[in-house]
This record gives structure tokens, sequence and C-alpha cells, in this order.
């Protein structure tokens, strides 16, 4: 009996299977697919764990592992819903997204600056999907930081007018903004020290700017200046650099440009709306010097400042400008010399200093003292000198086009040394003057050259008397004589006095010679020009009292005759090297190693016509030079013996290192 139950019991259990999942008649019923359908149970799933921003690539979406009764984890789906409205995913999830497997998703073209919203669900291989309404969002953005730029502070505050000043600084940098998005804020006082202790911002900058100007102010009150870098996650650094400037009614000026190490400038060019300066000088502990570029505003605020150069010496000689606004460098080089020795460059460089191109001019030996001038047509006209043989020199000549592509070279030869100072061209004549020894050894004359737009010589003078005389600046007064300005021995004391010797020009025959002595002091030329019917010449001398030297200015009628004489005196060596006309001013450039500290920098002065700023400026380092006197000579003058003959100068390409630096500006006097 009881064998009899347990049959029944079995066969009721196979007959209800049948029933209940038969197809009907010889029916093969799939028991496994038949318990997947039974599965009714979603996965248990914690949701969303982490939403991180890749930005600008993408947002990372992290979770955990979901559990199902019956699929397995690495087979569970995750599917995902993005919105950019809060709650829309929890009460009306869109799939947007879906991975197998794996615990993160990388969410990608997104929209900066927008915030989305995130769900994420998990879901079995049966289609059951869990319920879980953790929303998570993130606004895709470049992340904030805390890091403020690194910013070097104002560099100049420069008067701009009788109400303005002008700010500049070099760009901050800064580890997530980019230059062109920081901000600079400017505090301003009349009390020194107060920006730098109590910062208050009163101006802002625009987005990228390098410079400021502030109008309305007070003429002549002094206003102090700190400038502060401030990123777009509103970092600012904490600079206390401060930079004072007066606003000024007048722009005649008298300034030093340097920094703790030297600054020389040998050569500048009035432009349009201000100056271009050019020179040599250190760059930080740099030993050896660089070539310096100053650009310069009409009230001699810097504009810029980049040196170029190399591991070793390099300067500058010469600069000219150009009708569009470029301008040309002659300079000498031993970074990039050929054989170690002094070769000669040729830069041009865009209105913003951006060099254009650079040319080495060289020779097997040293060459020497570079000189640059433009034909009408714009020719330039390159010359200095070159050692020869065994230490004699020659000068020579070079044409090139505007885009520096060589035309013609040759040599300017007598059979002793010859020396090229200065180089100008009037009209479509080329004017040198120098120096040379053909008759001895020790003697020098001065010499004249003019040449054609072809380098064939047009006419020759050597000038002097039997001892050292030299040329070392020359102009044209009336379109009639040609003005020699240099330093003679033979016709002053035996330490050199200051001489000019004026030829009409169309015989080349004497007007008038002058020397300007000073009681057997030394006295030298930097150079030379008419000015309102008058002479300037300006250089250097030993004073009456002390040993260094000082400036010199003397001014003369069409004669020679002395109206004006004045020097500019420091407790250390002040030289002068360049004049110019600039507007109703006299410009002169040159160096000083007393106005600032022990190291030389460069002195650049815009004064009146009697060499005084004018105004209410007084300065106290010039002096009348009383003890100036001039005498009528009578030096020897005499057709040269100079010959034109081919050259074998080279002329090649080269690549200079290049940086924009600061300077600091020192004002002694400001007209107003």
């Amino acid at each position: 009996m009881k064998r009899f139950c347990e049959f029944l019991v079995l066969f009721s259990a196979i007959f209800n299977l049948i029933v209940c999942n038969g197809n009907g008649e010889n029916d093969k019923g799939d028991v496994g697919q038949d318990v997947q359908t039974g599965d009714n149970i979603p996965p248990q799933f914690g949701g969303l764990n982490s939403v991180i921003s890749n930005f600008p690539d993408s947002v990372k979406l992290s979770w955990s592992a979901a559990k199902d009764n019956v699929t397995p984890e690495n087979k569970i789906t995750y599917i995902i819903c993005v919105s950019e409205k809060e709650k829309e995913c929890v009460d009306n999830f869109s799939e947007r997204y879906s991975v197998v497997g794996t615990l993160s998703y990388q969410v990608t073209s997104l929209i900066e600056g927008k915030r989305y919203f995130f769900v994420v669900r998990a879901k079995d291989e049966a289609g059951n999907v869990d319920a879980n309404t953790i929303e998570k969002s993130i606004e895709f953005a470049k992340p904030k930081d805390k890091t403020p730029p690194s910013f070097m502070g104002l560099l100049f505050a420069n008067p701009s007018g009788p109400k303005s000043v002008n700010l500049l600084w070099n760009s901050a940098s800064d580890n997530n903004t980019s230059q062109e998005n920081i901000t600079y804020l400017i505090c301003m006082s009349e009390q020194q020290g107060k920006c730098a202790t109590e910062f208050k911002e009163v101006y802002k900058s625009r987005p990228g700017a390098n410079s400021y100007s502030i109008d309305n102010l007070v003429t002549g009150k002094t206003y102090y200046f700190v400038v502060r870098a401030v990123d777009e996650d509103g970092n600012m650094e904490l600079n206390k650099e401060e930079r004072s400037a007066r606003p000024s009614a007048d722009n005649r000026f008298v300034k030093t440009y340097g920094d703790a190490t030297y600054r020389g400038a040998s050569s500048f060019v009035v432009i349009n709306d201000g100056f271009l300066l050019c020179g040599g000088g250190r760059v930080g502990d740099m030993l050896d010097s660089d070539i310096f570029i100053s650009r310069l505003d009409t009230f001699g605020n810097v504009m810029w400042v980049k040196a170029f150069g190399g591991l070793r010496g390099d300067s500058c000689n010469s600069i000219v400008s150009s009708v569009d606004g470029t301008f040309y460098v002659a300079g000498s080089t031993q970074s990039f010399s050929q054989l170690g020795d002094k070769d000669l460059l040729f830069i041009k460089f865009s209105p913003n200093g951006e060099i254009l191109f650079t040319k080495r001019i060289h020779s097997d030996k040293n060459d020497l003292h570079a000189q640059i001038a433009t034909l009408p047509d714009g020719t330039i006209v390159y010359t200095g000198y070159t050692e020869v043989d065994n230490q004699k020199y020659d000068s020579f000549l070079i044409l090139f086009d505007k885009d520096g592509n060589f035309i013609k070279k040759k040599y300017i030869h007598t059979v002793a040394d010859d020396y090229v100072t200065r180089i100008k061209v009037f009209g479509d004549k080329i004017y040198l003057v120098g120096y040379t020894n053909p008759i001895s050894d020790v003697n020098y004359d001065g010499f004249v050259l003019i040449l054609d737009s072809e380098l064939n010589i047009v006419n020759q003078k050597l000038i002097g008397g039997n001892d050292y005389d030299n040329f070392m600046a020359l102009d044209i007064m009336d379109e009639s004589k040609l003005l020699l300005a240099g330093q003679t021995k033979s016709f002053g004391d035996k330490e050199g006095d200051i001489y000019i010797v004026a030829l009409e020009l169309d015989k080349m025959d004497k007007s008038f010679a002058k020397v300007y002595s000073n009681e057997n002091k030394r006295d030298s030329v930097g150079d030379i020009a008419t000015i309102d019917d008058s002479i300037v010449v300006v250089g250097s001398m030993v004073p009456p009292i002390g040993g260094d030297d000082d400036g010199v200015f003397l001014r003369t009628d069409k004669q020679g005759n002395l109206l004006v004489k004045k020097y500019y005196r420091g407790i250390r060596d002040d030289w002068f090297t360049r004049l110019e006309l600039c507007m109703d001013s006299i410009c002169i450039l040159g160096g000083t190693a007393s106005m600032h500290n022990e190291t030389p920098e460069v002195w650049l002065l815009k004064l009146m016509n009697d060499g005084t700023t004018g105004g209410e400026c007084k300065i106290s380092f010039i002096n009348d030079f009383a003890n100036m006197v001039a005498k009528d000579i009578e030096p020897v003058i005499k057709n040269g013996l100079f010959e034109i003959k081919d050259s074998d100068i080279s002329v090649s390409d080269v690549v200079l290192n290049h940086v924009e630096v600061g300077a600091y500006t020192d004002v002694q006097c400001f007209a107003d």
C-alpha cells in the first residue's frame, strides 16, 4: 500500500508539469526558459555614487556593482539618464546610454557652463529594472583653483599729458587662466607706500591688457600706483611693486634708464610718436652684453625694452627708421662670430621690435664699428671697418635692399689704416667721415668722403695738422655747407679739443674752422646738428673741477661763434653721444654713472635750444662753461688718397636669442 501511494504522488507531479507547460500534442517544453520567465525580481542597486568632471573632455559616472537573484554581475546592464533639468530623470526616466557589466561611464559632448543631472539604474537579463531615485549633478566647467597668478608687478608709471598717466606691465602667467583672460586691478594713492600695504582697487583693466591710461589727474601732483593680477577664479597675487608718476603740461625732460646692471645707448632715432634707442648692456647677472632696443613715447616713457644676443658680447652701434615704421640696426657680435673674434650684425625689426631678418657680416678677422643709413629709394648703406692685414684696417661699404638682399660691396682703401666713424645720406649722396694715417703711423688726419648711390667716389678730403685729428660727426647747413666735427690735438692742447670745420659744398673749400678749448682738459665730440640757424655740438669733457667726464653742450652761430656753452655733471662719468632735433626741442642721448648708481645707465635729455628744460624745472647739474673759449684755426685741407676696391666681406643669415626685459626710469627733472 505504501508503494502504491508513492507512485500516485510521482504520477500526479509529472502529469501536472506536462499539463501546465504543454503546447498541445507531442509538446516538448524547455525547462530552463521556464525558470527565466518566472524571474520578476529587479536587481538590488545603490544607484549612482559619484560624478567627476574631466574638463574639457567628459564627465565620469561611477557606481558599485548591483546584485541580482538570477543574472550574474558581469551581465547586469546599467542604463543612464541625462537631463538638464533637476528631477526629470527621477520622474520620467529615459535611457540615453547603457553599459553591461562595467561600473563607470564617460559622458561626452557636453556644453561648457551647463549643469547636468544624472540617474543610473540597473537591469537584469529578464528586463527587470531597479527604481532608485539617486540623482547627482555637476556643472561642466573649468575647475576652480586657488593658486594666484605669477606677476612681477607694475613696470612703468609714465606721465602722458598734463592730466594723465599711463601704466605699463608685462603679462602675468597662471596655472589655469590664459594670459588673455587675466585681469589687472589698480590701486592709486597720493600717499607713498599706501597701495602696497592697504591695497584698494580704484581701476580695473580689461582682460589681457598690458597697460592702462588714467585721466583727469592734477597737473604737477605725484601719484603712487600698485597693479595686481587676478585670474578667472578670483585669485589675486600680492606683489608690492610701487611706481610713481607726476602728470606734466610739458614734455621736456631729463631721464635715465637702466637697472642694477650696465645699460648703454649709442644711437637713437626720432619717430612720429617718440624715440627708438639702441645700445648694449647686461641682462641680470650675465657678464657679457646684449643688444638693447628701447621704444619710448614723446615724454620719454618706456613702451618696451627688448634684448637680443647670445652668450658672449653683443652691442648696437647705429639705428635708422623706415617710412613703413620698420627699423634697421647695425651692431657687433662675438656670440655669433664665425671664428670667435668680432663680427657685425645687420637686423631689421618690425615697429613692435620683432626680428624680421638678421644678417652676419664678417671677414676672417675682426670687423668693427658698424654704421647704417638709408638712401631715398630705401636702399640700405652699411659701413664698418675690418682688419685686412697685420692689424691694418680698411673701411667697407655694403648695399642691401629693404628685405636684406645683398646688392654690392666695396672696400674704401688707402695704404694706411682707414676708420669710418659716421655715415649720413643727404639727397642721393653718401657722406662718410672718420680718420686715417696716410703719412705716418702716429699722426692721423680726419677725412670726409662723398660717394654716389653706386659707391663711386665723388669727392674726398683729408683735413688735419701735425698731430692727431679725427672727425666723429657731420651735418649739412643751408644745403650749402658741410659741417665736420671732431677732436684735434694739432690746433688745441695735447689732451685734445673739440673742433668744427665748415666746407663749402660746391668747391669743398673751407668756410670756417674753429677750435673750442678748455684749459688743457680733454674734450671730445659725440654729434653735431644745425638747429634754427645755429650749430649745436654735444660730447664729453673733463670739467675745470674734478677728473670724471661730463656731458658738454655748445651752441654757435652759423660762423661757429659761441652762443651757449654748458656742461652737465654728476659725481661720476657722464657723456653725450648723439643729437637730434625733435619737434621744438633738442634731444640728446648719452650715458651717466652719476644719476642713479655707480652702474652706467642710458641718459636722455629733451631740452630747449639753450640747453635747459625751461618752465619751472631748474636742473642743478647744468653749469655755464665760463672757461670754454673759441679760436679760428687753419687746418690743412688736401685731396684724399682713397680708392674703391672689390671686397671679400661675407654676408650670411644668423638667428639671435631675444627676450623682453624691464628698465627702471629715473626722472631728474620734468618741465612743467
